[in-house]
Parts: structure tokens; sequence; C-alpha cells
């Protein structure tokens, strides 16, 4: 909140924190590969008490890599924001040519597919936005985009052998794949309709599944069965009047500000079809922040950007 109402080098600070964690947290990422003893005996005891025993559990058991962080898909959401960082300051040198490069093969070796997958499609349709693309071009991406995410969706589910190359693929049966997201869906849609078709209420899910499954991994689902139409329609409403004000910003404006914003919306909206965004602390701080600058824009007449 503190930077919500402030100047060009405010922000920059924040930019460049963003790139300074990232890069200390893939760091230890590498370490945790090329030296895991060394990852668990120095580096994991500097994480909350609460946090270590998750993060070994899930390193020796699943490989999960989380860096400093206290979970895997945080760490790669973390080296996401170094990403956008970089991009900001917009300098081409060899020096932040080599960093974007660390810090993308870095996001590999987590593995994070949808953080991988979303920011290169944000990144894309940002792009379209910010060079003034036509609005029938940036539609017709957005529906393609969104159009193979739900074959391959239906194909993983529905195709025995396109099932069985996403197992390969993820390399250990209890992935995010097979180890249930659809069957989450049909249990929050379950609640739902146990419920009279009432909204079951925020976060009921995960406290019905006593926190194994703190979310669905697909917000729109969730929002629907726990906040009802009403609440959906609110929310995402916010989430749509915030993209699209990016989008207007963006294309306005030949400022990288803007188009960081823009890029990292547009990563939200699709990241929610997949993972717990709104529900997530870090991710739903950092996209509200954004948008308290983005809308602080006007009123600071242009000195944030």
């Amino acid at each position: 909140l503190y930077y919500t109402d402030y100047n060009k080098n405010d922000f920059i600070y924040m930019m460049r924190y963003f790139i300074f964690f990232s890069v200390i947290t893939s760091l230890v990422t590498w370490i945790s590969f090329i030296m895991p003893n060394v990852y668990i005996n120095k580096f994991v005891p500097l994480l909350p008490l609460g946090a270590r025993e998750n993060v070994v559990n899930d390193f020796i058991k699943y490989g999960a890599k989380a860096g400093l962080t206290n979970h895997y898909s945080r760490n790669a959401f973390y080296m996401l924001l170094g990403i956008l960082g970089v991009i900001y300051f917009n300098n081409k040198n060899k020096k932040n040519i080599i960093l974007m490069f660390f810090l993308i093969l870095s996001m590999f070796l987590v593995g994070k597919r949808g953080h991988l997958l979303f920011l290169g499609a944000s990144l894309i349709i940002a792009y379209f936005v910010y060079n003034k693309s036509s609005i029938k071009t940036i539609s017709k991406f957005v529906m393609i985009i969104f159009a193979s995410v739900i074959i391959a969706l239906l194909s993983i589910k529905y195709i025995p052998g396109v099932n069985t190359i996403a197992e390969r693929i993820a390399k250990y049966e209890t992935t995010d794949i097979s180890n249930g997201r659809f069957q989450m869906y049909q249990d929050a849609y379950n609640m739902y309709k146990n419920n009279n078709n009432q909204p079951i209420g925020w976060s009921q899910y995960a406290k019905n599944t006593n926190f194994v499954h703190p979310g669905v991994h697909n917000d729109y689902i969730q929002l629907f069965c726990e906040v009802g139409i009403i609440g959906f329609i609110l929310v995402i409403g916010s989430n749509l009047v915030c993209i699209f004000y990016s989008y207007k910003k963006a294309r306005n404006n030949k400022n990288m500000f803007f188009f960081v914003i823009a890029t990292y919306n547009t990563f939200f909206m699709l990241y929610s079809m997949t993972g717990i965004p709104h529900y997530d602390l870090e991710v739903y701080f950092t996209y509200f922040i954004f948008n308290c600058l983005l809308f602080n824009y006007d009123k600071r007449r242009g000195e944030i950007a």
C-alpha cells in the first residue's frame, strides 16, 4: 500500500526489489538442484519454522524446488516478478539480457507449467495492446489461447493417449494433473449443489477439505461456488475493469509502466483458470498494488511513470 501513491523513483525501487529477490531465490533454486544437501542443511533452516517441513518433504518426495520461499509455486511467481522488473527497465544491454535468460531458465528449472505458459501468453497479448494492434486481432489471439487451453484440458481428461503423455511429461504420479484437478472441480460443484445451489461461503472449499487442498485450482469455478453468481460478477467484473483500463493506458501511453501492469493483469486472469490467484496473498496483493498504482496515475498527473 505504501507504493500506491508515489513517484517514479519509488516504483523503480519496487521493481528493483522484485529483481533482487527473484535473483536470490533463483540462485538458491540452482543450489538445490546442484547441491541438494547444502540446500536442505543451509538454506531451508532460513525459512519460517512452519514452512521447513513442507518444503523439505515436497523437495525430497516430488522434486519441488521452492528456492528461498515456502512453496515452489511461489518461487516461480517471484521469478515472474523479476522478469517483469527487467522488462520494465527496457534496457537491452548485455547484463539485462543475461539476467532475463537466467530468470527464464530458473523458471524452467522450477517447472511450473502455468506460470511459464501464461506469462508467455500475457507478454504477447500486452505487446499487441502496447503496439496498438486492432482489438479484433487481440480478441482472436485471446480466443485461440482460451480454446487451446480448454481443448488441452478436455483432451487430457477424455483421451487416454493424451492423458498418458501428460503423465509422462509430469514425471510422477502425484502431479496436479493426476491427483485430480478435475475431481476438485467436481467436488466444489457438488458442495454448491449440496448447499441447495447457494454459495457455500468464502474459502469454505478449503475448510471442507481441512486445507489439504486450499483451492480448486480454477478461481472461476471456486468463486462461483463460494460467492455465487452475484459475488462472481462483482469480483470478476472488477478484474475486467482493471485489465481493460490497463489496456487502455498501455495503448494510449508509450510507457513500460503500463506495459508491465497490463502484462500482470493478463497473467492474473489467465492464471485464474488453473491457479488460485484470488486466494494467494502474494499474487493478489501484488495485483492489488499494481492496480492502485494504475488508477492513481491520473491523480498523480503522471508522476509515477
